[in-house]
């Protein structure tokens, strides 16, 4: 039998540390949730790019079907926590929504599955981080932001 190319060893990997990261959120400190939100970005992205590789690569079928039901088993678990934090009556800060959206993006923007329950999840999620976004502005900042999507909507309108 053929041996696993060391490439899917190193998907798994990533993946298995992508997750890890995740798994006490809240006995953080703030700089460590940052640090953890960065790092487990790059976990996913650097998973993603190895899959590409595999995908790219010469070895049989069979491995790059196994690396991409590994990233879309991953891509589920993640599913499975935005609906949850979407769901919980608890308040997430700003910075913890955009994070989470972040990660579906990067989901989304592999082309590896058109999942539509993902897609919505994700819209929902960005609703509920603008939204948070523009509580935390002052009035000033919001009579701003007001008045500069009515400018740029002004000259879209021009342009046309």
């Amino acid at each position: 039998m053929e041996q696993e190319p060391k490439e899917l060893s190193e998907i798994r990997s990533q993946l298995e540390e992508f997750e890890r990261l995740h798994e006490y959120p809240q006995r953080l400190d703030r700089l460590s949730q940052v640090i953890t939100h960065v790092t487990d970005l790059d976990k996913l992205s650097q998973a993603i790019s190895l899959i590409d590789d595999l995908i790219a690569s010469d070895c049989p079928h069979m491995y790059k079907d196994r690396a991409k039901r590994l990233l879309l088993a991953y891509a589920d678990k993640t599913l499975a926590r935005v609906r949850s934090m979407l769901a919980s009556p608890d308040t997430f800060d700003t910075d913890t929504l955009k994070h989470w959206y972040d990660i579906m993006v990067t989901f989304d923007n592999t082309g590896f599955f058109d999942h539509l329950e993902f897609s919505l999840c994700k819209e929902q999620l960005f609703e509920k981080w603008v939204a948070s976004l523009f509580d935390n502005m002052s009035l000033s900042e919001r009579e701003l932001l007001v008045k500069h999507i009515e400018r740029v909507s002004t000259d879209r309108e021009n342009q046309s």
